[in-house]
């Protein structure tokens, strides 16, 4: 192999491993929340299903109606500040303890921005280039060649 093969294995494998470490950290920050068969399992103790809890919060608050589908969903992945409530308030845990990736110490909830808020602008860059972060990983200019 040429030296400049082995440059470029080398880079390669540096910024193979920094990909790595950011999908494992990306992962790390959900892995304190309970799992969703973890809140599936303490609802069907209480109510036997997603649709049982949705009846009874109904018949308890029928001012605030949800449907079994928005708890699946807040169970599994979306953000649904209602079904977070139904759900901690069913089974009797603060939703502070269910979601601690989506709470603060405090206890309140982290309000994140809609989608349509999300989109960049040239006012809010989207974060630095690609050149810049092969510049970081490897300490040299992205734009040469060598």
């Amino acid at each position: 192999m040429t030296r400049t093969n082995v440059l470029l294995f080398v880079r390669t494998c540096v910024i193979f491993v920094h990909m790595k470490t950011l999908h494992s950290l990306k992962n790390a920050s959900r892995a304190n929340d309970w799992h969703y068969t973890e809140i599936e399992s303490a609802v069907k103790r209480r109510f036997g299903s997603y649709a049982g809890l949705a009846r009874a919060w109904n018949a308890e608050h029928p001012d605030k109606g949800i449907s079994r589908y928005t708890l699946v969903k807040s169970a599994r992945q979306r953000q649904s500040e209602l079904g977070e409530t139904v759900i901690s308030w069913g089974i009797e845990v603060p939703a502070a303890v269910i979601w601690p990736t989506r709470y603060d110490i405090d206890g309140v909830r982290i309000k994140y921005r809609a989608r349509s808020e999300a989109k960049h602008t040239a006012e809010q860059p989207c974060g630095p280039s690609k050149a810049a972060v092969f510049e970081a990983l490897l300490g040299t200019d992205a734009g040469s060649g060598s």
